[in-house]
């Protein structure tokens, strides 16, 4: 599995929940899905930062998932969801004992 670490700058909660639950369904369509996903801070604002674990069947998979159209034409939900986001992809997967 192909798994990618997500650190979102949330700019509205309630946008980001409506777009993660339209970005969830694309993701299952390329054997992709979110793992996890927790809030790490919440201001009295609204905005705040979220972490999402998401895997992927394979690298190509997710390279798919990120090319799909649906992305521009989502634009708009996304830049008032999310002001910032960084993207950790997986290079090597290691387990400890």
């Amino acid at each position: 599995m192909y798994k990618v670490l997500v650190i979102l700058k949330v700019a509205n909660f309630d946008a980001l929940k409506e777009f993660e639950s339209k970005a969830s369904e694309l993701m299952s369509r390329y054997n992709g899905k979110i793992v996890k996903a927790f809030e790490t801070v919440r201001n009295s604002n609204g905005t705040g930062e979220e972490v999402h674990l998401i895997e992927f069947q394979d690298e190509n998979c997710f390279k798919n998932y990120r090319s799909d159209l649906w992305h521009t034409e989502n634009k708009k939900l996304r830049d008032l969801a999310i002001s910032e986001t960084e993207i950790i992809l997986n290079s090597r997967e290691k387990t400890y004992p």
